[in-house]
């Protein structure tokens, strides 16, 4: 089954303390997507969201001025982001919703609101995820989704991310849409682009207006957002907290929006490039045969490592690959040839040997050569044309 969309997850984990699973609560989006390259928006053609996390950024948005909430706004208005209603689920897929209740049961069981707000107030990022991954599973396969990790805001708050651990646990379907992603996002020396919506928060800001907003997020944020997250404190009631202090965020939320107003145009020619040239390999064939296969990933890796290196290199990397060839098909010959010689053979008459032995070994790497090229074709075309119009 092609995997064509990808869910924007926030706080779902919370919706393990209410008795039904579709009960509107409280959520937000992980802000970190628009600075960490804004894969899911180009890679996919629909990106989902729960209702109440868009809800929640437009709300933090009027309240305190947040830019985060008018930027997702807008990339709704764009056709970028689509908000799922949960209890639409019952209707819409009947045997989806009866999944999702057992699945909302068996984690109401095992974890309670002590074991949540444990678990946030010492950053368990993983486990958060997972929690969410296993309860919104059947929301995944009922909107075609790709099973993913989305960027998880807690660690914002309590500890900074193991990143080589964090990698290491991935799912080989969020490896992949990370890789693919990294070397636009990162202008690494391959493909020098890029697609970050933002820079990161503070980037261009005065070091003192960026010390202000630390204290106040360090002092009146942190303390609340255990409870926050875990949706038992009310966002109303955060947003209170938060008012008299809502001018010390205005200078990074000038950087985040005028950043998105230059780089939403970059975005929406990556998507049209991605469009014609990676969506029909990524959601036809490679998601799903990683979410069946997770050992493909070695392959996928080696594929994204070819067609990143002849994005670079291409025309002459061609020429290069047909001269080693040569020297492959050449050294079989002479290999042959010596074996002859040593036997005691006329070298002459095992030549003609060799020559069979030579050709068809260059003939085989020639195919394997032209399969994989044929394979990364329109991978690399990709790159190319993103270096080019980003």
């Amino acid at each position: 089954m092609a995997r064509s969309a990808i869910f924007l997850s926030g706080w779902e984990y919370n919706r393990i303390l209410e008795v039904e699973p579709d009960k509107p609560k409280v959520s937000a989006l992980p802000a970190r997507a628009l600075w960490e390259g804004a894969s899911q928006f180009w890679l996919f053609s629909t990106v989902y969201c729960t209702r109440e996390s868009l809800l929640g950024e437009i709300a933090a948005s009027e309240d305190l001025g947040w830019a985060t909430g008018y930027i997702f706004d807008d990339l709704r208005r764009r056709g970028f982001l689509k908000t799922f209603e949960w209890r639409s689920l019952r209707e819409e897929n009947p045997l989806r919703f009866d999944e999702l209740r057992l699945r909302h049961q068996i984690l109401r069981e095992r974890y309670d609101e002590k074991a949540l707000l444990r678990l946030l107030e010492k950053g368990e990022e993983e486990q958060l995820e997972a929690i969410k991954l296993d309860l919104m599973r059947p929301i995944f396969e009922h909107l075609d989704c790709v099973s993913n990790v989305s960027p998880n805001s807690i660690i914002q708050w309590v500890k900074k991310r193991d990143e080589a651990r964090f990698a290491k646990s991935q799912k080989a379907t969020s490896r992949a849409i990370q890789l693919l992603a990294e070397p636009l996002a990162k202008r690494i020396r391959t493909v020098r682009t890029g697609t970050r919506l933002c820079l990161p928060p503070g980037t261009g800001v005065g070091e003192l207006e960026v010390a202000a907003q630390r204290q106040v997020e360090k002092e009146i944020q942190k303390p609340m957002i255990p409870d926050l997250l875990a949706g038992i404190l009310p966002q109303p009631d955060y947003h209170t907290a938060l008012k008299d202090t809502a001018n010390v965020y205005a200078p990074i939320d000038r950087q985040l929006r005028a950043d998105f107003a230059t780089n939403v145009g970059k975005l929406e020619r990556l998507r049209d490039l991605a469009q014609k040239y990676l969506w029909p390999d990524l959601h036809g064939e490679w998601l799903p045969r990683l979410e069946e296969d997770p050992e493909f990933l070695s392959e996928f890796e080696a594929l994204l490592s070819d067609a990143l290196m002849r994005a670079r290199y291409d025309p002459y990397l061609e020429h290069m690959t047909d001269l080693a060839i040569n020297v492959v098909s050449g050294a079989v010959f002479l290999a042959v040839a010596g074996v002859a010689n040593v036997v005691g053979q006329d070298p002459l008459t095992s030549g003609t040997a060799a020559g069979t032995a030579g050709l068809s070994t260059r003939r085989q790497l020639v195919k394997l050569h032209d399969a994989r090229r044929e394979a990364t074709n329109n991978l690399t075309l990709f790159y190319q044309k993103a270096r080019a119009s980003t």
